[in-house]
């Protein structure tokens, strides 16, 4: 809760004041780019201190205490980097917060539908923790390849998508609304590709390109889906609030997306478990693009009222 409903808000905001509008898929992109980069080398130096003190007991406290100590670090620096940027400005204008605050956000129809839209990204999102053991399960992925397909799916991926979507929204698309519509859409026959897919060893490959494509479309989509926060016309002042409910919506399906899921699993095991569990979210992606589909008519809406007045 303190990362989704503090350090993510303040976060957010940040990157959204880093450019004007016609940048926000590319800053939201390159975030997330840069997660998957930070993520990518911090386990890697997690694994190889537990590797060095011998992968038991010792090693795994170690590991641990290292992801305390940087933590503690990046917490230290990043206090005195805010610490001295605010004390560069003898007069900061301070703004009340409070019930009042939260409640004018609420009342903001386009932060809803900018807060249900990353929800539906999310609960697909959450999907994507089935595709090695079913790769497993059903297609008898050796062990090397499940190594390497887990860093991949979980790395490599991460570090594309971001910045692909954000190159997109800003430069094909133009609008970050109207790009996660398609990718809902987009998602649906990669499902019916991997259903329809032979259930043998001889489809290892096939398979494994298949879901990758899938993971890869979800993590364009995480690149960018706070990009609409501008797009619909969220005041900068009011932004933070913002995106501190959208936050507390948007990833809920942390709390109950994988217990609905295994749940599936258990009541159906085997292949068919795993084929409803892709059905399930193919229809969620279908309800995604009905969602964002409201979320394109705001960010239209607040386009041509924005246009108007300049034209005139």
């Amino acid at each position: 809760m303190c990362s989704d409903c503090l350090v993510w808000p303040a976060l957010l905001k940040s990157i959204r004041q880093l450019g004007g509008s016609k940048e926000q898929g590319r800053l939201f992109g390159l975030l997330e780019g840069g997660r998957g980069v930070v993520d990518t080398a911090v386990a890697f130096s997690a694994l190889g201190i537990f590797v060095w003190l011998g992968s038991g007991v010792g090693g795994f406290r170690a590991a641990i205490a290292f992801y305390a100590i940087l933590d503690i670090a990046v917490g230290v620096l990043l206090f005195l980097l805010l610490r001295n940027q605010t004390s560069e400005n003898p007069t900061p204008r301070k703004h009340k917060a409070g019930l009042a605050e939260i409640w004018r956000a609420a009342k903001l129809p386009q932060l809803w539908w900018v807060s249900f839209t990353v929800f539906m990204v999310y609960v697909v999102y959450c999907g994507l923790t089935y595709f090695i053991p079913y790769l497993t399960y059903v297609y008898g992925l050796p062990v090397a390849l499940v190594g390497a397909y887990g860093i991949i799916n979980q790395y490599g991926l991460k570090i594309l998508g971001g910045p692909i979507g954000g190159v997109l929204v800003d430069k094909v698309f133009k609008g970050a609304s109207r790009y996660i519509r398609l990718a809902f859409l987009c998602l649906i026959p990669v499902v019916a590709v991997l259903l329809l897919l032979p259930a043998d060893p001889g489809s290892q490959i096939p398979a494994m390109i298949v879901t990758l494509l899938f993971s890869l479309i979800i993590f364009t989509m995480r690149g960018v889906f706070w990009a609409p926060m501008d797009e619909v016309g969220i005041p900068e002042e009011t932004s933070g609030t913002a995106f501190g409910i959208a936050c507390l919506v948007g990833y809920a399906p942390g709390m109950f997306a994988f217990i609905v899921y295994g749940s599936i699993l258990d009541a159906n095991p085997g292949a068919a478990g795993y084929h409803i569990v892709f059905i399930v979210l193919a229809a969620l992606a279908l309800v995604g693009a009905l969602v964002s589909s409201g979320l394109v008519r705001v960010a239209q809406a607040r386009r041509a009222a924005v246009e108007v007045p300049s034209k005139s």
